[in-house]
């Protein structure tokens, strides 16, 4: 397992290897550019992908080879303080 992956390829531009590896991209709203990343370089390493997120149609439940589509509602920001 490794959390860091989206880090590997924003900041370091190294994809890492993945032989034997379930790749499990997790978002929201589906749209993070640098998980969805890390998802597209699985496939083209040829292991098998999952996207969990809320939107069945988003790139991210795109590149996967399977979505599990939590139907969670709107995404709604709040304030942090």
């Amino acid at each position: 397992m490794s959390l860091a992956t989206p880090s590997l390829h924003s900041l370091y531009h190294l994809p890492p290897r993945l032989a034997g590896a379930l790749v499990v991209g997790i978002s929201q709203s589906g749209q993070s550019p640098d998980i969805v990343a890390v998802l597209e370089e699985g496939r083209r390493q040829g292991r098998p992908t999952l996207a969990i997120t809320n939107d069945g149609s988003s790139p991210l439940a795109a590149t996967a080879d399977h979505v599990v589509e939590l139907h969670a509602g709107s995404e709604r920001s709040v304030a942090a303080y």
